[in-house]
């Protein structure tokens, strides 16, 4: 296919089957926006996207470390999950009450942080808080995760660190 061979630095063989699968598109224009976009990086010679998202009023997205989860938020509170390789949702969306400042994703747990210093954990399949929120006030600017230490770290705005046991 176009995208292989693209993928493989074949450049001028891939624009015929890119093109085509531009004219044959009937997803309207934004399904043909990922092959346009496809045609355009072939022509500069630059990596190729695979796959596009939209979420409405986007704020920020994270790539899990283990690249099988892609968690996307808005400006609502409200964070979807994503399988890269599907492109399909993966369970409901999660709604914080206020706007979110950090998410981290690992697998199926989610990590959310809002702006007023509540910090949840997610099973990202049910979307069911796994614990009960967690608070770190002043300013909460980040949060980070490790499943396999069974740890969360939170950070706020005067330089305060918090380090959570998630047992």
């Amino acid at each position: 296919t176009g995208l292989q061979l693209a993928t493989d630095g074949e450049d001028l063989k891939a624009l015929p089957w890119l093109v085509r699968a531009l004219q044959l598109e009937e997803g309207g224009p934004r399904a043909e926006e990922l092959h346009r976009i496809r045609i355009r990086h072939v022509l500069d010679n630059s990596p190729v996207p695979i796959r596009l998202w939209h979420h409405a009023d986007l704020v920020g997205a994270y790539l899990g470390p283990d690249r099988t989860t892609l968690a996307t938020w808005d400006r609502q509170g409200t964070v979807k999950i994503w399988d890269p390789r599907s492109g399909e949702a993966v369970g409901p969306p999660l709604a914080h009450a206020a706007p979110l400042v950090d998410v981290r994703v690992w697998d199926s747990t989610v990590v959310t942080a809002d702006a007023r210093g509540t910090i949840r954990v997610w099973d990202a399949r049910t979307a069911r808080e796994r614990f009960a929120p967690l608070t770190h006030e002043g300013g909460l600017r980040f949060v980070r995760l490790s499943l396999r230490a069974g740890r969360l770290l939170s950070t706020d705005e005067q330089g305060g660190i918090r380090l959570w046991a998630l047992e």
